[in-house]
C-alpha cells in the first residue's frame, strides 16, 4: 500500500536542508578565530593585521598631518615627522599666530616658540618631542621594551588583549588590542612620579596596509577628555637629510648673541 506524500512539506524540508548545507561553511568562516595562546602568537597576528612585520619595520620615515585640539577648544594644524633611528620634528600652528616647533637630532632636543605678539623664544629642552606614532609591538627590541601578555579583558563593547611594555627607565605602557582586528583601542603610559596618560582611539584607518589611530582623545584621571588628535594625511619613507632635525640657525644665532652679551656684561 502506497502512502500519499505531502509534496509542499517535502519541498520545504528539502530547501531547509540545502540552506543549512550552504550556510554551515559560511558560518564557520565568520566565526571568530580562537584567541592567541601566548605572546608570540599574539604579536604575529598583530603584525599580520598591519601588513606584516617586514612592512612595519621597513617604515624608515613618517610624516603625519593632523589637527590637534586642546582642552580649551583651541585647535590648529600639526605636522609630525620622524625618521630612523630616532630623529623627530614637529610643528603646531595654534590660535592667534602661535607656532610651536620642536625637534630632536639624536643628540639635542630643542624648542622654538613664535608667540602671538611677534616674540620668538628659543632654547634647548630636556626631552625630545613625544613620539605619538610607534610600533613597539612589532619590534620591541628596537625601543628597549620588555613585553608581557596580560589576561584578556573588555574595553567598552570590545573584547581586548592587553599587552604591557616595560622599560629600564621605569616607564610602563599598556596596549589594549581588539581581539578581532588587532587595532589599538587604548594606550596608557605610566612614568614614576607622574600621573598616568591614557589615550582612547575611537577611529582607525589603514595607510599602506598599516592601521593608524585616525582619531584619538586623551582620557584624564577624572574621566573627562583632554587634548584630541585627528589625522588628515600620512606619508611614509619620504627620506630627509639629518640636518633637517637640527636646531634652526636663528636659534643658534640667538643663543650666540645672548652668550656674547653675558660675556660682555661680565667684563664691565
Amino acid at each position: 500500500m502506497r502512502i500519499p506524500m505531502n509534496r509542499p512539506l517535502s519541498l520545504l524540508l528539502l530547501l531547509s536542508a540545502l540552506f543549512a548545507a550552504v550556510c554551515a561553511p559560511l558560518a564557520a568562516q565568520d566565526a571568530a578565530p580562537a584567541l592567541a595562546r601566548n605572546l608570540g602568537e599574539l604579536l604575529d597576528r598583530y603584525c599580520e593585521a598591519n601588513g606584516g612585520r617586514e612592512r612595519i619595520n621597513n617604515v624608515r620615515s613618517l610624516r603625519v598631518e593632523a589637527t590637534l585640539t586642546l582642552p580649551s577648544g583651541a585647535s590648529g594644524k600639526m605636522v609630525f615627522i620622524k625618521q630612523s633611528p630616532n630623529f623627530v620634528r614637529s610643528v603646531w600652528y595654534g590660535p592667534r599666530n602661535l607656532v610651536v616647533r620642536k625637534g630632536y637630532n639624536g643628540v639635542e632636543a630643542w624648542e622654538h616658540v613664535s608667540e602671538p605678539g611677534g616674540r620668538d623664544r628659543y632654547g634647548y629642552v630636556d626631552k625630545p618631542p613625544l613620539d605619538v606614532f610607534e610600533w613597539v609591538l612589532a619590534n620591541p627590541q628596537a625601543s628597549g621594551a620588555v613585553l608581557e601578555m596580560l589576561p584578556v579583558e573588555r574595553d567598552g563593547r570590545s573584547e581586548c588583549y592587553r599587552v604591557r611594555a616595560s622599560y629600564a627607565s621605569g616607564m610602563v605602557k599598556d596596549y589594549w588590542l581588539d581581539t578581532a582586528s588587532y587595532r589599538e583601542l587604548r594606550v596608557e603610559e605610566r612614568q614614576p612620579g607622574k600621573p598616568p596618560v591614557c589615550h582612547v582611539i575611537e577611529e582607525h584607518q589603514k595607510f599602506d596596509g598599516i592601521w593608524f589611530p585616525l582619531f584619538q582623545r586623551e582620557l584624564l584621571p577624572d574621566g573627562s577628555y583632554g587634548q584630541q588628535l585627528r589625522i588628515d594625511d600620512v606619508q611614509m619613507n619620504i627620506g630627509l637629510v639629518h640636518c633637517f632635525f637640527d636646531p634652526p640657525q636663528e636659534m643658534l644665532r640667538s643663543i650666540q648673541r645672548e652668550k656674547a652679551a653675558d660675556e660682555a656684561e661680565k667684563t664691565r
